[in-house]
């Protein structure tokens, strides 16, 4: 199994939250893929957006940063519903904390959004 399937199986069936989970959340999965030498850096820069995003965003029920394999870090973001998503990286606070991040970027974000598989 792929390193990130791994990941996200983990974090929908066993992550923070699991059992309180609804139908309306959403989840992404973005790809970060660091410009070599500068891992320090993105990891403390990315590590207060995170700590940011869950202090002031009320739906957001995870928003946490996971390294992978050469110099891919993965967040993985859940939140309440898509209106809360749709809020994400609005607050003033969380959009100054970005330029860093970006600044140690080899490649552009990607996102991939995920769904929530519920039972009838």
């Amino acid at each position: 199994m792929r390193p990130i399937a791994v990941m996200l199986a983990a974090w929908l069936g066993f992550g923070a939250g699991a059992a309180f989970a609804t139908c309306d959340e959403v989840g992404y999965i973005a790809t970060f893929e660091v410009t070599e030498g500068r891992e320090q850096a993105f990891e403390a820069a990315i590590a207060r957006v995170a700590a940011k995003v869950m202090e002031v965003e009320e739906g957001a029920l995870l928003y946490s940063p996971y390294r992978g394999d050469n110099g891919k870090y993965y967040m993985m973001e859940r939140y309440r519903n898509l209106a809360a998503r749709e809020a994400h990286a609005k607050d003033p606070a969380v959009l100054a904390l970005f330029g860093p991040v970006i600044g140690t970027l080899a490649a552009d974000i990607a996102v991939e959004s995920v769904s929530l598989v519920c039972g009838e």
